[in-house]
């Protein structure tokens, strides 16, 4: 009899502690997940350093009515505040913003350095986008991700700018 209340006694000693140990598990992937949440602060981000090119009036002009660029732009913003949820979500969305952004480049603008320009900042969206989603992505790498997709979309700005300050310029030829 002593023999079974042991044996009594010691199961249920194991079935507690494993019960425990599932509290414990599903506390530490709340961590886990609360963590992943907040891999980035604003702070951080905004202590990124690149060379920032925004648009001049000329170029925001020529894309005012470009809806796809105001998307990134409003993307751009979000990852800036260091929201990145934009990435976890559906990619079918993530993949429509690419594919619009190169077919919707206003004419005015459109050229094969933008074009170029838009294949890097692709490169880009797509590794942030794999960065984000590896859970155990190190906070170094990151932000090195965000930092080089905010160069991508600079980078873009300004080939934006130079195109259309240099069709801007009206030099004459002079017959000598």
């Amino acid at each position: 009899m002593k023999l079974f209340t042991a044996i009594i006694g010691l199961l249920l000693f194991l079935a507690c502690e494993k019960e425990t140990s599932k509290q414990n598990t599903s506390t530490e992937l709340e961590e886990v997940e609360a963590s992943q949440v907040l891999r980035v602060t604003k702070k951080e981000v905004e202590s990124i350093r690149y060379l920032d090119y925004g648009l001049n009036s000329a170029t925001k002009k020529a894309v005012v009515n470009w809806a796809t660029y105001s998307e990134l732009e409003t993307l751009i913003t979000s990852i800036r505040s260091a929201d990145l949820s934009y990435f976890e979500g559906d990619n079918k969305i993530m993949q429509a913003l690419i594919k619009d952004l190169k077919a919707t480049i206003p004419e005015n603008v459109s050229s094969q350095s933008i074009i170029a320009r838009i294949t890097a900042l692709e490169t880009k969206f797509y590794k942030l986008k794999s960065a984000v989603q590896i859970t155990n992505t190190p906070k170094k790498e990151l932000l090195e991700a965000v930092k080089e997709f905010l160069q991508a979309c600079s980078n873009l700005n300004l080939q934006m700018n130079k195109k259309l300050e240099k069709e801007a310029q009206n030099i004459s030829k002079s017959n000598l």
